[in-house]
């Protein structure tokens, strides 16, 4: 697992906003090439780490407008997000050969998401240089200090704030503030990033969102079968259901940790 920060000289925010967007274009493309859905995932973490900069910088600087910047991300993130869902529950979701119809749907489905990602792509890979400029711009106004207190405030209350959101409800959105406060720490020099926390605190904290996340999907897949009525493996649950509720067991051991 890759420590935060583990770069001596980590990449000013204008510079890592750039380089995720680069990366974002570059991903897309492979996978409008290949259909290769580890590309989507990449061209997804991308994004994330562009819209926790932009959020951040929303926050810092009152001249920035987050929603108007990242409208350019919003729509085919999403449409990336179905498809690899998608992927994801039909891989692990075992239909018969013989339920044909059930198997046509999931195709059809499948389809219809990669087309709207299809129909999206041209505009997302359209350069905008006055868009970039102008994000560029603000980030180059923010100062390491305010970037190290920022960080520091999102861990003191990712700390404070576990006990409140500990409950399987609201662990989704606690994710979302881990991952907020571990992709502005790419940010950091490693001396700063060890001030706000040590190097075993920073693995604990890459642990429990990424368990966090695997027990979210086993909850997606669970909701899927249900709503729409799979009709899976009896066996297939046997085994969904204790792993989901050992993944509650493991956030609730690593975030006591915190």
């Amino acid at each position: 697992m890759t420590v935060i920060a583990s770069a001596k000289n980590p990449l000013a925010a204008n510079e890592f906003f750039l380089k995720q967007d680069s990366l974002s274009v570059e991903c897309l493309r492979v996978y409008l090439r290949k259909k290769d859905p580890e590309s989507l995932h990449h061209f997804r973490v991308a994004i994330k780490k562009i819209k926790a900069v932009l959020l951040m910088l929303g926050k810092l600087d009152r001249n920035f407008d987050f929603e108007n910047s990242f409208s350019h991300y919003k729509n085919i993130f999403h449409c990336a997000g179905f498809i690899r869902e998608e992927i994801q529950q039909q891989s692990r979701i075992k239909v018969g050969g013989k339920n044909m119809a059930l198997n046509a749907g999931k195709l059809k489905t499948l389809k219809k998401l990669k087309q709207d990602l299809i129909s999206a792509s041209p505009g997302y890979l359209k350069y905008d240089a006055d868009r970039n400029e102008s994000i560029t711009r603000h980030l180059n106004n923010l100062s390491s200090k305010e970037i190290f207190v920022y960080c520091q405030k999102q861990f003191n209350k990712l700390e404070t704030g576990w006990k409140k959101n500990c409950r399987p409800a609201q662990l989704h959105k606690f994710r979302k503030r881990l991952k907020q406060f571990i992709y502005c720490s790419q940010l950091l020099s490693q001396a700063e990033s060890k001030r706000i926390c040590s190097v075993k605190k920073n693995r604990g904290l890459h642990s429990l969102q990424d368990v966090i996340g695997q027990w979210h999907d086993n909850i997606l897949l669970i909701k899927k079968i249900k709503d729409e009525g799979l009709n899976v493996d009896p066996k297939f649950f046997i085994f969904l259901k204790p792993e989901t509720r050992d993944f509650l067991h493991r956030i609730r051991k690593e975030g006591d940790r915190l």
